[in-house]
């Protein structure tokens, strides 16, 4: 496991799988070519069944990215916090278009 990834669980008993799925995350956002230099995970339940996920990362450049999801899973709501997060760095690579319309 990377030092520099730090999972914490607030009133969740600690999940070896959910902390892995993390680790997962991080090394899928290095293979698009972004060097996280740090990253912060904040795994807390809401009411009886929802999970937060809040993630901070320290990118190169002195970059940030911030992003705080909730989900009733949380294995989504960790994926979902890494994809805003990508989003908020990378930026939408692609216009996307409304279904059913047709490229000019």
């Amino acid at each position: 496991m990377h030092s520099f990834i730090e999972v914490t669980f607030h009133e969740l008993e600690h999940d070896r799988s959910v902390e892995n799925a993390v680790h997962r995350w991080v090394a899928r956002l290095e293979g698009t070519q972004l060097e996280v230099r740090h990253a912060r995970v904040r795994l807390e339940r809401i009411g009886r069944r929802r999970t937060s996920a809040c993630l901070e990362l320290s990118l190169s450049g002195d970059r940030t990215a911030i992003a705080a999801t909730a989900h009733e899973d949380a294995f989504v709501a960790i994926a979902d916090a890494f994809r805003a997060a990508r989003q908020q760095v990378m930026g939408r690579r692609t216009a996307t278009l409304p279904r059913g319309s047709a490229a000019a």
